[in-house]
Parts: structure tokens; sequence; C-alpha cells
């Protein structure tokens, strides 16, 4: 089936201006406009080549005065309009970033331990005497990840608009043997954030999309930034998505408000603009949002077997880049969001199909280039 591989992006994956001035209004060295064009070259080369409808691409790299945000292809197919910054997008499993930051902020409101174990909240799952909060954060719980299973993949093709509850996916999760014995091991799983989201609506006594809204987007000024409660869009001003997410359907079927995104909930509804993105990956990795000592902790965690990448609190690293962030996907819909603080380095890539090619790819070809560049 499809369907079941698409919607497994949530397991780790893991036209607007270029610019050719920097932000103090200082011109770009011809050197860095080469840059500049290099990475056009780049972007519209996998547009060429691929089935992708369109991209957007924010490189932002002090190091080579580096203001870059342009779009590549199309944002709409039917309309043939072009990607714009300003346009919203389902950026998936990033959202994952924004649920774990809550709970590291309940942590520094002492409402909460790291150390505090499952059974607390929720006393009838399975083993739950032996999970902590951070094995949640960590993705190092074992815990199944429901969009793996057939009876997820059923419910989604059959009646994508059907409206998912937390004991939904936890009843589906129950069902199923642990990847490993808790703490023991590491492996992606969904499962893991929508406890974390029913611990959150536990702890602040209200529904997740209240609570970011409250304590993040508005706070930090992600003003284009939204969790929605149902499949449509916040406005008609978005990036379409396009997936073959059936056996019966065609590759460039537009699937941007196909699905209610209670399926993926606090493990990947949010819908934000590149700008927003941009500004949110900057705080999650250079600090601002929690207190410095969990900032610290945030980034101890453990490689991923197979993925060249180590996952810690809601972020995470390829080896080798030490840039961190976070990446994401849907039906019709993969990102990438990516930050090296000390160099104040900002990669921001979305795509507006699933599969292959991925963003991941092109990040890791233009940090590649950005550190040979001279």
């Amino acid at each position: 089936m499809k369907l079941k591989l698409l919607v497994s992006v949530l397991v780790f994956t893991f036209f607007q201006f270029l610019s050719s001035c920097s932000d103090d209004g200082i011109s770009t060295p011809l050197n860095d406009i080469k840059l500049e064009q290099e990475i056009d070259r780049i972007c519209d080369s996998v547009i060429s080549n691929t089935k992708l409808p369109g991209m957007l691409v924010g490189v932002w790299d002090k190091k080579h005065r580096l203001n870059y945000l342009k779009g590549h292809g199309l944002a709409n197919k039917e309309n043939s309009t072009p990607m714009t910054s300003d346009l919203l997008f389902r950026i998936g499993s990033n959202t994952k970033s924004f649920v774990i930051t809550r709970i590291l902020q309940l942590v520094d409101e002492k409402k909460i331990s790291l150390y505090d174990k499952l059974s607390k909240y929720y006393p009838d799952f399975p083993k739950s005497d032996l999970i902590t909060v951070k094995m949640l954060c960590d993705m190092s719980s074992g815990i199944y990840n429901y969009t793996e299973s057939s009876e997820f993949a059923n419910i989604i093709e059959n009646n994508p608009l059907h409206k998912w509850t937390i004991e939904e996916y936890l009843d589906i999760a129950k069902k199923y043997n642990f990847y490993f014995e808790p703490g023991s091991g590491i492996k992606y799983s969904n499962t893991n954030t929508v406890l974390l989201e029913g611990i959150v609506e536990k702890l602040d006594n209200d529904k997740l999309r209240n609570v970011l809204k409250n304590k993040i987007f508005d706070k930090y000024g992600l003003s284009n930034t939204y969790f929605p409660s149902d499949n449509k869009m916040p406005s008609q001003h978005y990036v379409h998505g396009y997936a073959n997410y059936t056996d019966t359907l065609k590759f460039d079927d537009d699937v941007s408000e196909s699905f209610d995104l209670s399926w993926c909930s606090g493990a990947g509804a949010i819908i934000s603009d590149i700008n927003d993105v941009r500004k949110w990956v900057t705080l999650l990795i250079d600090g601002g949002l929690i207190s410095d000592s969990l900032q610290t902790q945030r980034f101890e965690g453990t490689n991923l077997q197979g993925n060249n990448a180590k996952y810690a609190q809601g972020i995470f690293t390829y080896l080798g880049t030490d840039m961190w962030g976070h990446n994401g996907g849907l039906p019709g819909y993969t990102s990438v969001m990516m930050r090296h603080k000390t160099l104040d380095r900002t990669i921001v890539i979305f795509y507006n199909m699933q599969g292959k090619p991925t963003p991941d790819d092109l990040f890791r070809r233009l940090n590649k280039l950005l550190e040979s560049w001279e």
C-alpha cells in the first residue's frame, strides 16, 4: 500500500527574491554573488531532473554575507502559481520541536520533571513505570509507532477526514510489542510525541493548539504559524502539496486539504511559512525558549543507526555538519530546518512533494557548498 509509505515520512526522513545585499545594506562581494548563482543552479537542477513541482529555499550565512530566499518551480500547478516566501506550508514533524519545547518550559516551571515516569500521566500504558518523560522526548522509549500499523493506514485511506483522538493512537500502539526495552535504544516514533501532547494538555489544562498559540506562537512573534483544527488551510494563500497517496490516484494529485490533521496532531500538524520557520529554528538552537541549563541538556542525544544522524530532545543533527534542527513530512509536503549557532548559518527548505528527492538531500548539498566555498 503506497499510503503507508507516504505517511511514514512522519517517521524520521528524515518566487520571492534573491538578495544581492547583506542585512547592513553593503553590496555582496562578487565571489558571493557567484555563490548565490551556484545555489540557483543546484536548486534549478533538482526541479529540472525530478518530478518535484516546486521548492522554497532560504540560506542565511554570515561568513558569505548570504541572504538567499527564493522559490523555484510552482506552488500551485493548476494555476501555474510561483513559489513565494509568504505562502503557508505544512511543516510536518517539525511540529515535534514545538511540543517538546513546551515540555521543557514546563520543566523550567517546576510542573514536571524529565525523569517523571509515564505512569504518572498514563498509568495504563504498557511499561509506563519504566518510561520517563525524557525517553519520550529523545525517542528512546521503545514504544511502537502507531503510523506504521495497518490499522492506521486503513483508516487514513478509507476515511481521511476522520477525527482522531490521543486515545485512538495509544490503543493502536498498545497492541504491538516495544521495539526494545525502554532506555536501551533509539527508534523514532510518533507515539512518543502524542503522549507528550497529552501530558501538555493535562498540565496546561487546555488543548495543545491553544497552548502552543499562547505560550509559543504569540509570545515569540510567529504570526504566520498555526495549529489546525481540521483539514483546511488558514487562508487560501498557501503552497499546494502533491502526492500519489493511494494506488488509484495519479502522482500529481493535489492533497493539500485531503486529510484531517488530527491524524498526526502534536507529531506533525503545524502550518507555517518560511520566515517564521527561520525565526523558530534560530530560537530553538541559539536559546531563549528555555533555561540555559536545559538548553545545554537538550543537545544530548543518541546516534540513529543507518541515518548518520543524532536525535536529541526534539532536535537532531546530521553527523559531521554541526547543524541542528528538525525535518518533517506529510502527504504532499516535506521540509527541513537546520541551524549552526556559531557560524550564524541557517538553511530552511520546503518541497511540495513527498518522496524522492528530499529537502534533506538538498540541505546536505548546500551545506557542503558553503563549507567548501572560499
